[in-house]
């Protein structure tokens, strides 16, 4: 399902013609993003409880480093082949998603339980599951503070991302040199992502929560108000790769076995619902007035952000 609509997804890319398509596409792809969240950590986690290591989740999602080697081989592959024509990268990935599809069809799944497969079936069961995941939320002050907290911090950092390709294009930068950029942003957060298991045992978790995104606010000050944006972008995509990692693990401690997949859809939801409010808000600014004020109002938003956050954090204690 997840593969099949994000190559959906590309296909309307490739075909767009009209802003009703691109908008299709982004419907698309963030249907196969918050399809695919959620499951996979959830596996993980659960598998790892089962076998009494779950203090080694951290350590397993500290594996995002994976993740962004391929992104520094998709970046700058995708930059090279933009230099020549979009599409060619947008075939190049609709043929990757088609083979993983495929592949996909191979894997074995653990059994489960008739009584568990049974009601979870049922339109009742999965109500149920989506009503008490949602008690869980409403009744846990700490587990409510990460998912709003940590998605929306992880928001601002994608907006960061995508509206600075735009900005070095109008300063004249190539495809292949933005694609460089952007690799050397996943290198280095693929490097500390491994790290972050050690920094949460010497930091613990609050001083994690209030100094990882203090850094990620300050760097984005820097992208507003400096004129070579690369290193603060660099230590953004780096901090949003270590409180991806520390995030999920702090909210998994928090969560029941029963509710987690669904719980942690919500916290990407979260993140879907910020993007929604203020990407396009962000957008509008850079395209009247400047790349520099639209950068500058999101380091202001995310300051803000960062205060209130601080102080909720305090009185949860």
């Amino acid at each position: 399902m997840v593969d099949s609509s994000l190559l959906a997804s590309i296909l309307v890319l490739i075909g767009a013609t009209s802003f009703f398509h691109f908008t299709i596409f982004m419907v698309l792809a963030a249907l196969s993003y918050n399809l695919e969240s959620g499951s996979g950590e959830a596996l993980a986690y659960d598998s790892l409880k089962y076998l009494k290591t779950e203090e080694n989740f951290i350590s397993v999602l500290g594996q995002e480093a994976i993740f962004q080697v391929f992104s520094v081989a998709a970046l700058l592959i995708g930059g090279f082949l933009g230099t020549y024509n979009y599409h060619y990268a947008f075939w190049v990935s609709a043929g990757i998603i088609t083979f993983s599809a495929v592949y996909s069809l191979s894997f074995t799944e653990p059994p489960i339980l008739e009584s568990v497969s049974r009601n979870s079936k049922t339109f009742r069961g999965f109500l149920k599951q989506i009503v008490d995941s949602f008690s869980i939320i409403a009744r846990d002050k700490k587990v409510a503070f990460l998912i709003f907290f940590v998605q929306t911090i992880l928001a601002f950092s994608a907006c960061i991302f995508f509206y600075i390709q735009n900005y070095w294009k109008g300063l004249g930068r190539t495809e292949f040199q933005i694609g460089i950029y952007l690799a050397a942003g996943s290198f280095l957060a693929g490097l500390v992502a491994m790290k972050v298991q050690r920094l949460s045992h010497l930091l613990k978790e609050k001083k994690v929560l209030i100094i990882l995104p203090l850094v990620s606010v300050a760097s984005m000050w820097g992208v507003a108000l400096c004129s070579n944006k690369l290193p603060f972008f660099m230590v953004v995509t780096m901090i949003e790769a270590m409180l991806f990692v520390a995030g999920n693990d702090y909210i998994n401690k928090l969560i029941p076995s029963r509710s987690r997949a669904t719980i942690i859809s919500f916290a990407s939801m979260m993140y879907s619902l910020v993007m929604i409010i203020f990407f396009p808000i962000f957008g509008r600014i850079a395209d009247t007035i400047s790349f520099g004020v639209a950068f500058v109002s999101l380091a202001v938003m995310a300051s803000c952000l960062y205060v209130f956050s601080m102080y909720l954090l305090k009185k949860i204690g």
